[in-house]
């Protein structure tokens, strides 16, 4: 729960991670780092964050992974 008593979902990954202008692209639909990546994924989730209400942060480096987290106040 958030400090306002809201609810926080966190996912965290280890995987590559992203650049600082991959960053800002990684919800743009059709953006894609992947060869086979369709580049709906996180576009997907945004607009389905957006519809609830909630926002989406989205934190990441080069090398270390990222961390996705969606924020739902009361």
């Amino acid at each position: 729960r958030s400090e306002t008593g809201g609810v926080i979902l966190r996912v965290i990954d280890e995987g590559d991670g992203m650049t600082p202008e991959q960053l800002k692209k990684a919800t743009d639909p059709f953006y894609t780092t992947k060869e086979k990546g369709s580049g709906l994924g996180l576009a997907l989730v945004a607009k389905m964050v957006e519809e609830a209400g909630a926002t989406l942060e989205i934190g990441s480096s080069p090398g270390e992974g990222s961390c996705f987290t969606i924020s739902f106040d009361n």
